[in-house]
Formats: structure tokens, sequence, C-alpha cells
């Protein structure tokens, strides 16, 4: 007699997590009431307590796109142990982090990692309808990942970049109601509501003025709150102008001083092939705080004109890659052209090859039948000749 198990999903509250969440219950059908995403309930600090205090028992549960608990993986690793002990637990993932962590997971716990998010989306997934939602979560990550499959050149690329926007806003709006509406309807939600949000970062973006210097922007927006969208602004204004690095500077709040202090944003549009910014401009930034990671973090700056005279700096050194190039070439915007014309070449070349396949084939169903006269003929032949 085969075990019967109650299925519950449980998703990272955040575009990712909670897209490939519900595009995995509707690809093995889970109920909506046994999906779980909560803010800020399902983060890898709170998960394996809401699990504990839900005392199940014999029953099947995934979590996706929730990390290792880093702040305290020996807590983490206590609560999963004792979860797994009465369930069957697998995690989903696709987080750096959980592979420097691997050995706080308990060995009655399966962790499936991946290298990115469409690699994971495609592993939860087969169904295109359900794969489109996971695909979602892709782009509100800024996987970079998702070229391989949606050319960034492509209407497709242009309107999954504008619907996990709109999923981005819902979300925060009203995530379990955003959860219910991408569950019910699948991307014709993200459509229907896209007349009806408008993207914070985009309004924010009109306000900034950009200068451009080479394939880098750069603003001064010491005098614009751009609060927490600031990031997704950032990304908005590199969208906009195809750019590969921007450089900001601006104010964020320091919630121990409870203040706005001056910051240099230094970001790297997360679709470039240009090089990292962070080995690129170490030496000019010297002992000052850094906040992120090589291709997005933030600098300290002692005061406004600190800050403008540092992203000044910033920006002279991200310049000087393209100099070379200029000298070799004549202008930037040849290899750049070149770069953007890429992926359309490579679905030309995957069209070419397409037509041959089909020609080939066609010709080996000739051939066949050409060799099937000849035996006809020859069967012919022989009977005139008896």
């Amino acid at each position: 007699m085969s075990q019967t198990f109650t299925f519950f999903l449980v998703g990272g509250f955040d575009g990712h997590g909670s897209s490939s969440t519900v595009a995995r219950a509707r690809e093995l059908k889970i109920s909506l009431s046994n999906v779980i995403v909560k803010y800020p309930d399902t983060s890898p600090e709170g998960t394996p307590k809401l699990l504990y205090s839900m005392s199940l028992y014999n029953a099947k549960i995934e979590l996706i796109d929730i990390a290792i608990n880093v702040k305290n993986p020996i807590e983490w690793q206590r609560l999963m142990n004792i979860i797994a002990q009465n369930n069957e637990v697998v995690i989903y993932d696709h987080h750096e982090s959980n592979l420097r962590l691997l050995q706080y997971v308990p060995n009655n716990v399966k962790l499936v990692q991946f290298d990115n998010t469409v690699k994971m989306a495609q592993a939860l997934v087969q169904s295109e309808d359900n794969l489109s939602i996971a695909y979602i979560g892709s782009f509100t990550d800024r996987d970079p990942a998702i070229a391989s499959v949606i050319p960034p050149e492509s209407r497709e690329f242009n309107e999954y970049y504008t619907l996990a926007n709109v999923y981005d806003v819902l979300i925060r709006q009203n995530l379990q109601q955003s959860v219910t509406g991408l569950y019910s309807e699948g991307l014709e939600y993200l459509r229907r509501m896209a007349t009806q949000v408008e993207y914070p970062p985009a309004k924010l973006a009109r306000q900034v003025a950009v200068q451009r210097r080479d394939n880098i922007i750069f603003a001064d927006v010491l005098g614009t709150n751009l609060g927490q969208w600031v990031w997704k602004t950032i990304d908005y204004l590199l969208w906009q102008s195809s750019a590969d690095y921007a450089v900001i500077a601006t104010k964020v709040l320091d919630r121990q001083i409870n203040a706005e202090v001056p910051v240099v944003f230094v970001v790297k549009y997360w679709l470039s092939s240009a090089q990292n910014p962070l080995p690129i401009v170490r030496s000019i930034i010297g002992n000052r705080k850094v906040i992120g990671h090589e291709e997005a973090f933030s600098v300290s700056a002692t005061s406004e004109q600190d800050a403008l005279q540092l992203a000044e700096q910033i920006v002279s050194a991200l310049e000087s890659q393209y100099s070379s190039t200029a000298t070799a070439i004549g202008t930037s915007t040849v290899a750049k052209a070149v770069q953007s014309d890429f992926q359309k070449i490579l679905a030309r070349l995957t069209e070419i090859l397409d037509e041959q396949r089909k020609m080939y084939q066609e010709y080996l169903e000739l051939k066949r039948q050409q060799v099937e006269l000849l035996k006809q003929s020859s069967e012919e032949q022989r009977r005139r000749y008896d």
C-alpha cells in the first residue's frame, strides 16, 4: 500500500520565490491552501520556526527559493532536523550562500542546488504556461541567465521585463492577493494589472538628469529620495540607456543613526558583458565602507561634496576601459553594436540550422521514395523476364 502525503509548498516572499512557488503549485496541481508564501514568515530565519509551529506529520514539504539562515545556521539546522524527522523535506534553491553552508544541512533534508534561476525553473516545471510564470522570477531577480532562453532584443523580453516590474509592485502592495491572482490566471493576471499599476522606478527615473560618458551614465540625485526603489531605479535607467554602468551620487537612510547619509552607488547593468566594476575602482575606494557585491554596491561618503568627487573618480576609472577600444577602432559604439546584434545572429543561425535540418529530412524522404521506386521497377522487369 503506497504512503499518502499531505503536500505543502513553502516559497520565498520576493518576486522570484513567490512566482516559482506558484508555477510549481500549478504544475503539481497543489491546492492554493497548501501554498505558503508570507512576509516575513517565509524568510531564511522565519521558515523553520513557521514549519515547527505547524506540528506537521507525514507531510511532503518543498521549500522554494529560501536559503539557509546565514545569521544562525546552527539554529536553522536544529529546527530543520526536527521537522524532517516526521516529514519529507526538499529544498530547491540557487543562492550561492547555501554551498558554503552545506555542513549545516541535516542528513534527512534534501537540498537541490542550481547554478541559476533559469535551470531551477526548468527543473521545477515543464509546461509552457507554468514555465513562463517561473521566468517572471528570473526577471525580478535580474538573472542574466534568462538571456539564454529569451533574447534581450526580442519583443518577448520587453514584455517579460514589464510584467516582472508589475509583479514587483503588486507583491509589495498585497502579497497574498498577488499570489492568488498569478495562481488563478497566470501571466494574464499580470497583463491585466499592467494597465492599473505604475512602476515607481519609471516615475523616479524621469526625475533624474543623466549624463553619459562612453557607456557609463552618471547622475547627481543627492536632492532626490529614491527610497526602497533605489536599486530598481538605477536598473531602469540602465535599461533605458543601454549603458554598461551607472554611477549615482545619492543619500540613503542609515538606520543606526536614523539619518540620511551620502553614498555613491556603482552598478553594472545585469545583461552587460563588461567587467565587474568593484575590482576596477578598488584603489579609488580605499578604506571606505562598501556594501554589496562586485556588480552592484554602494560606497560611503563623508559629505555631499565628497560623494560627487568620489563619483567623478569612479566614472573616470570605468571610462578608462573604453579608451583602448576607442583608439583601436575609432569608437566604442562598433563593439557595442556587435554585442547588441550577437543574440540576433545566434537566433538567425538557429533558424538556418533548423531549415537545413528540415531540408535534409525531406532529402532522406525523397531518397527513400526513389529506392522504393527502383525496387518496384526492378520487380516489374523481373516479372517480365520470367
